[in-house]
This record gives structure tokens, sequence and C-alpha cells, in this order.
């Protein structure tokens, strides 16, 4: 079992778009990995974490608890004001080192699509084939490995609602099983340009699948949201990705994957942001 801090945020940590295969359930938040389930509580002391089923899991190392430590004590923290801010407004925003597999299938979903619409075909893919569990007389399902995605039709990923997507999912996942041990030492960059040679695979797609594996720190996803919180908050404008990607790393070194959650999450929820400055000001 795992304390988690009053202070963490769950709703921006679980379902902010780190991470598709979490759920609310009438006992808190339940993470159905293929090879593992997690349950997240909530107390009147917090929340706590315990695995349900599976392999046993290092928690402080699924949630990135010691390097979120660090980063609370690291002068990238301590000097940016804008970080100070953005946790005393948002709270502790974890990042998620989760199963790589999990990790890729679900994010190739992610290209053009809407946190919605992934979770919804995640659900999807894990009800027809994922293994069932039971908690509190219910039934929940765990989302498929990638062996059951590579001898799937490719008719079930259209029925999930993958659209275009569902050829990538077919192909990659055959690709992935042939590459997937050359890529289990792999970290960073090297994964990144690794992972952008399947299909369907871009820069954002590949960053995220890096970072929220836990095997690329020191970098960040760049979205829209992201762009404008670089400009917004360090009157920084780049041409191409790879550039903000450089940007943020060189600025954040280890530290990035943590400063970029909150730069982004910053911008997403300015209005809200702003609205609770302007009445804590009062």
């Amino acid at each position: 079992m795992l304390i988690l801090p009053k202070t963490f945020n769950a709703e921006l940590t679980l379902f902010g778009g780190q991470s598709f295969v979490w759920r609310d359930c009438e006992y808190g938040y339940l993470g159905l990995h293929s090879n593992l389930a997690l349950l997240i509580k909530k107390t009147k002391n917090g929340f706590y974490a315990e695995q349900l089923c599976g392999e046993e899991l290092d928690l402080e190392n699924y949630f990135s608890k010691p390097e979120f430590e660090r980063f609370l004590r690291s002068d990238t923290f301590k000097a940016g004001s804008e970080f100070k801010r953005a946790r005393e407004l948002l709270g502790d925003i974890f990042v998620l080192k989760q199963d790589f597999a999990d990790t890729f299938f679900s994010f190739l979903l992610s290209s053009n699509n809407n946190i919605s619409r992934i979770r919804s075909s995640v659900a999807c893919l894990s009800l027809k084939l994922g293994r069932k569990i039971k908690l509190g007389g219910e039934n929940y399902y765990m989302f498929p490995s990638a062996e059951q995605m590579a001898q799937e039709e490719l008719s079930l990923f259209y029925e999930c609602g993958a659209g275009y997507r569902a050829e990538y999912l077919k192909e990659s996942a055959q690709k992935f099983l042939r590459e997937k041990d050359g890529m289990k030492e792999m970290k960073g960059i090297k994964l990144i340009e690794k992972l952008k040679e399947f299909k369907g695979v871009g820069d954002k797609v590949a960053d995220c699948i890096a970072v929220f594996s836990g095997k690329a720190d020191e970098y960040s996803p760049i979205d829209r949201w992201a762009k404008r919180a670089i400009l917004n908050t360090y009157g920084k404008e780049f041409a191409k990705y790879y550039e903000y990607r450089k940007f943020l790393s060189k600025k954040f070194g280890k530290h990035a994957k943590f400063a970029g959650q909150y730069l982004f999450e910053s911008e997403r929820l300015k209005g809200q942001v702003d609205t609770l400055l302007s009445a804590a000001s009062r």
C-alpha cells in the first residue's frame, strides 16, 4: 500500500491525458492495466493506493513519487514562481510510469483524438479482449496485452471506435511483438526516434509513450496548450516540434516531465486558475 498526500490531484494525474486505463468506481479510482490492477481510495487523511492483482509493483516508482519530491526540492521548482503558484492551485500532479506496451497501444489511439473518445475505445478493447476481475460484486476488464492486440481482427478495432487508427493498431501490434525486446533498454531520444518508425507514431505520440512509461524523464509532450504556455510564460515560439522539445529539456533537465505537466495544465485550465487567483486576492 502507498499513502498519497492530501494534495494529490487524482483527476489531473489519472484523467488529464497521461493514461486511459483509469476509471471511477464506487471505491475510488481503478487502474486496469494489462498485467495488473490498482485501486486508489480517498480517505479524510488523503489517498492510498493498493495493488489488487498482477506481478508485484513498486507503487512509489509507478507514481514517480520520489522524483516528484526531488522536483519540489529542486532549484527548478524553487526559482520558478510559475510552478509554486500552479502547485498551490492545482495540487500535486504526479507523472505515471506505466507498462510500456499499454502506453504504446493506448497512445496509438490518441492521434487527432480527444481524451473522452480514447478512453471509450480503450474501455471497449478491454471489455472485448481483457482479463475480467471482480471488485465488490462488479465485473471490470483489464487492458488487452500486446499479444492479444496482434492476434485480433482489424474489424474489432473499427468496432471499438479506432477509425483510421485501426490499421495503425493492427500493423504496429505485430511489429511491436517483433521488436519489443530490442526496445527494453532504450530510453530518451533514442527510444523516441525508434518509436517514430511505427505506423501512426509521430513526434507527440512518441513523446507521450516514452514519458508516460517512465523512459524519458527529461522530455515532456508538446501540444497546443504546451506551446501557448511556453510562449506566454517564457516568450518563446518555435517553428518545429523538436525545438520545443529541446527547449523544455535544456531548461528543466531531469525535471522536464513535471515542469511540462504543470505548464500544460496551467495553460489548459487558465480560466479556472485566473478565477481562483482573483478570488484569493480579494
